[in-house]
Parts: structure tokens; sequence; C-alpha cells
């Protein structure tokens, strides 16, 4: 079976993003609709690489693929942050503040 998303595995102090080529089907399949493309595995990967490995454990619980509540809050806030970062899209609008300092960079 392959691993669609970011999971609690590290490698050479980098998070493994997942073997397959899901990324690419779904940016190809948005830039064919024109429909707005959120890469959720890069804003997860990157925040937990700034965050490091030890930080991250938190995030999951007792398999590095289920994340926690804490984890799932950060995921949801990086969510949000990624449909604010959509260009000449207006989903701030219906977006919180809960936490303006987690998003991409």
């Amino acid at each position: 079976m392959r691993r669609r998303s970011v999971r609690n595995e590290w490698r050479d102090g980098r998070v493994e993003r997942g073997p397959g080529r899901y990324r690419e089907w779904a940016a190809q399949t948005a830039r064919d609709s024109g429909a707005a493309l959120i890469d959720l595995t890069a804003l997860i990967a990157e925040q937990y690489e700034r965050q490091g490995q030890e930080a991250v454990r938190a995030y999951f619980g007792p398999d590095p693929t289920h994340t926690s509540p804490t984890g799932a809050a950060l995921n949801a806030r990086l969510v949000a942050a990624g449909l604010r970062a959509l260009q000449g899209q207006d989903f701030g609008r219906y977006l919180s503040e809960a936490d303006p300092a987690v998003g991409p960079r």
C-alpha cells in the first residue's frame, strides 16, 4: 500500500513525504481543470522540518501515521494558511486568525 501523506518517519533530518505520484497527479488535475491547489504535503513537511523531529513526535499517537489532536490542529491551521495563500482567491474572509504564525514561508 502506498502512503499518500506525511508520516512521522525521518531520514537524514528530513521527514518522509511518501512514495508515489499522488502529488504530481493532483497538481496535473488542478492545472487541467483550472482548480486551485494547496500542496498540503509540502506545507506539513516543511513545518515539521522547521520544528524538528523531537517536537513533531507530540503530533502523533502510537503510530507514525495518525496524528494526535495536537497534530490534527496543526494540520488544520496549515490548511487555513494554504487557503489564505492561494493567488486570486479570497478564502481568508471565511477563516479565523487562530494562529497566523503557522503557515507557508
